[in-house]
């Protein structure tokens, strides 16, 4: 894990983050935490400013038999200052400068939320939250510490490694600083039906993390789960399907795992399983 980096600043009074360009004097901990050290004179007010950008969301689809376990690697977010602080907005410490004073910026790994599947997928997933902490030199006057969406992740195909039994393959992680709202909505398993088949398929249920109140009425689809990303977490996601023997009986990285797959256009013994 790479913490930010932290910008400083004296003056006569406290400056705000906006204040602040890349040219101002910089702490950097990359790639492992060392401490830094600004002169001011006697009576001075010292600014600080942490730095976060890393942090922000990012969705990860794996298509393959090869998936990381842990897709953060170096990825931080900031957490709090210590010491004789001021913290008069997000990411920023105020010190007055009566003596050698030492204040501790921290910063943690980015929350993991991680989809496991089983069916037939069709759903999106929207995350909202506050911005990452960075310097607003390019954008002017514009909080970094406002209320920002991310974009909207859709699949509607079949996705080989999201087919699974107990309760899937994990084939989508999604890594975010915390008190980020995860919003997933959920649809129809989507395309035309097999020949033979009784009737659409269905959305069966959520599990996981999304369990209880967290689960309600959508909008849009059929069903909607909201989280809140302060630790890591599993959210299970089912739909009905036809499980088939492949033509081999033995598992395939295109056929899903098992050595069964979906049907393409006829029945032919396959059986509905949720």
């Amino acid at each position: 894990m790479y913490a930010g980096d932290i910008f400083g600043k004296s003056g006569a009074a406290a400056f705000t983050r906006v204040n602040f360009v890349p040219q101002d004097n910089r702490c950097s901990s990359q790639p492992t935490p060392a401490p830094c050290t600004f002169t001011v004179p006697i009576g001075s007010t010292v600014t600080l400013a942490a730095s976060d950008v890393q942090a922000e969301s990012k969705i990860g689809a794996y298509s393959s038999l090869s998936q990381p376990d842990d897709p953060r690697t170096i990825q931080s977010q900031f957490v709090s200052w210590s010491g004789l602080c001021a913290t008069p907005e997000r990411g920023v410490c105020v010190v007055q400068a009566s003596g050698d004073k030492t204040v501790t910026a921290s910063f943690k790994p980015l929350t993991l939320t991680r989809f496991l599947f089983s069916g037939l997928v069709a759903w999106e997933v929207k995350v909202t939250g506050p911005a990452t902490l960075g310097l607003t030199y390019l954008t002017g006057a514009v909080p970094q510490n406002a209320s920002v969406s991310y974009g909207v992740f859709t699949t509607g195909v079949v996705h080989p490694r999201c087919i699974g039994l107990s309760p899937g393959e994990r084939c989508v992680s999604i890594m975010t600083a915390d008190n980020q709202t995860i919003k997933m909505d959920v649809y129809p398993p989507q395309g035309s039906q097999p020949q033979g088949s009784p009737g659409p398929l269905n959305f069966v249920a959520f599990g996981g993390a999304c369990t209880g109140a967290s689960v309600g009425p959508s909008q849009f689809g059929i069903s909607a789960c909201s989280l809140t990303s302060n630790s890591d977490q599993s959210v299970i996601m089912k739909w009905e399907y036809y499980r088939c023997l492949s033509a081999s009986q033995t598992p395939s990285a295109s056929e899903g795992t098992g050595g069964w797959k979906l049907p393409t256009s006829a029945l032919n013994g396959c059986v509905l399983t949720q």
